[in-house]
């Protein structure tokens, strides 16, 4: 699902680790959204959640979530984004500023407001005032020795900046942001060859494939980027456009057998893939060859469970699951048990109020439902439930319902992020992982629909 809303990356790089709780709050003063979007992502490992941050009247804001050792952000406030910034499990950061005036009224303080204040003098030398990735851009029409010699002397000066200041920063936050400095360049020496239509072997000298530690790469956010851009430079020369799961999967492992990539990555990219395509397909069969080469050559157990635990819930709603037994709030206070949504071919769509993405979808209800008539037995629900962050939206239907117990509806219906959409039918099976109405006016819902119930004569 594409979100068209700016994010903060939230990017754990030490899962392994104790959770701890972790806060950011602050005033931004003379800033009229009054809306921070924000996206968590635990590790590389798995899928995003994203999040919403009102600010108040007064420019005020917090949010609090447990994390584990160093985490990437991306913060967006209106046209002013921190990107690539990190903060640590446990951190209490306090931030303000002036949005008329960002980098003159900056200010931070609290646990972990070092990092920030270093991240922000960072982003004052290399980042802001210019497009960076356009400058370097503009010089790709030099010869091969002349555009290294010129990311060179970008990446040396950012590594003699962090240096400096070595002393006020720790040694995991240096040692990571240094991977990504490294990372980037890489990254740019590649995006160059692809763009002057040079061979992988071409450029291969000119990469720094073992400079940091294989652990840290794949923990590196500009590293992970790299080897992305590394893999698609070696796919374009070898002519390869679309490439089946399993084929995708053997291209990683042979760069892997050459020395091009270490095993951590290698393995994490693989993972990507595999997790990327179980989760954005319908669980077919044939899915099963691409995971099974997958399981075949990671070693790392938490990844491979990752895996199985996706596969297990495709394949569950896929093959449609009895309901237990369940309760909902009607509008008008009466409760609502199996037997009421059994009689019919029941659709339910679990969103979180604070998804602003939903909204889009409501309007496509009736439509879809119009599809269906007297003989088809259909009905739906919509079931908002407590969204992550104090924002409301205000989205209720005739056909709303409101969970007598919404921990139990999450785990029933195996709901991770909004919406959750799920057809129960007449013999109480329960079918989920269904298309959004919003995504092409409804037809892919209607069909996944009449899969299930056929239509009457």
């Amino acid at each position: 699902m594409i979100k068209k809303v700016l994010v903060i990356l939230l990017l754990s790089v030490g899962s392994l680790n104790a959770q701890e709780l972790t806060t950011i709050k602050g005033t931004i003063k003379n800033f009229s959204d009054g809306l921070i979007s924000l996206t968590i992502y635990p590790n590389w490992e798995v899928n995003p959640v994203e999040h919403y941050i009102s600010i108040d009247s007064s420019g005020r804001f917090e949010f609090e979530t447990n994390l584990t050792a160093y985490n990437y952000i991306d913060l967006n406030i209106g046209k002013i984004g921190y990107l690539f910034w990190m903060i640590k499990g446990g951190d209490d950061v306090y931030l303000l500023l002036d949005y008329n005036d960002p980098i003159g009224s900056f200010y931070t303080s609290g646990t972990g407001g070092s990092k920030f204040l270093f991240m922000h003098d960072y982003f004052v030398n290399y980042e802001h005032g210019l497009d960076a990735d356009l400058k370097v851009k503009n010089n790709y029409n030099q010869s091969l020795p002349a555009f290294v010699s010129y990311v060179d002397s970008l990446s040396q000066s950012k590594l003699k900046f962090l240096e400096s200041k070595r002393k006020t920063i720790l040694d995991e936050f240096f040692l990571l942001k240094k991977a990504d400095i490294i990372g980037k360049r890489n990254r740019q020496i590649v995006e160059y060859a692809q763009s002057n239509n040079l061979a992988p072997a071409d450029v291969k000298k000119n990469l720094e494939f073992f400079s940091v530690s294989p652990e840290r790469q794949a923990l590196s956010f500009e590293f992970n980027d790299f080897f992305d851009e590394w893999i698609d430079l070696n796919k374009q020369f070898q002519e390869f456009e679309a490439l089946s799961l399993v084929d995708e999967l053997n291209f990683i492992r042979v760069l892997f057998f050459n020395g091009q990539m270490e095993r951590p990555m290698a393995e994490l990219k693989m993972h990507q893939r595999v997790l990327r395509f179980v989760e954005n397909h319908t669980y077919l069969p044939e899915m099963q060859k691409g995971v099974d080469e997958y399981y075949a050559f990671v070693r790392n157990d938490k990844l491979k469970a990752t895996i199985k635990n996706s596969i297990d819930r495709k394949k569950r709603f896929f093959d449609g699951f009895m309901l237990p037994v369940v309760s909902f709030i009607k509008q008008d206070g009466k409760e609502l048990k199996n037997k009421e949504l059994e009689k019919k071919n029941t659709l339910l769509y679990i969103y979180e109020d604070d998804c602003i993405i939903c909204e889009d979808d409501f309007d496509y209800f009736n439509l879809v439902a119009s599809n269906f008539d007297k003989k088809d037995k259909f009905q739906f629900y919509t079931i908002p439930l407590k969204g992550k962050s104090d924002l409301f939206f205000e989205a209720k239907t005739n056909a709303e319902l409101r969970p007598s117990n919404e921990d139990q509806i999450k785990t029933t219906f195996a709901f991770k992020e909004s919406p959750g959409i799920y057809l129960i039918d007449t013999e109480g099976k329960v079918f989920g992982d269904l298309p959004e109405p919003a995504l092409d006016e409804g037809r892919s819902l209607i069909k996944a629909i009449r899969d299930h119930i056929p239509k009457k004569d």
